[in-house]
């Protein structure tokens, strides 16, 4: 039996991928990575999953701009924009 088609951008042309990213520990490095890769476009969306106040907090203290925006799953799905989680 054949396995059936791949999803891809040309199969399904309005359906970005969602990234879920959890910020881990938050003494950890996870929140920073997560600030991090905050910082550039991407194809595909990414969603934090972690507390936004924790997120903030760091962002201060690291000197990146970024806006916290909380998930929901009623906007449609498009690529991150730099500085937007």
């Amino acid at each position: 039996m054949p396995y059936p088609a791949r999803a891809t951008p040309t199969t399904t042309p309005n359906k970005i991928p969602r990234i879920a990213i959890t910020t881990g520990e938050p003494a950890g490095i996870g929140p920073d990575l997560v600030l991090l890769l905050s910082k550039k476009d991407w194809p595909v969306q990414l969603v934090a999953i972690g507390d936004p106040d924790m997120l903030a907090r760091r962002a201060r203290a690291l000197g990146i701009t970024a806006s916290i925006r909380p998930y929901s799953r009623e906007v449609p799905r498009a690529g991150s924009t730099a500085g937007i989680l």
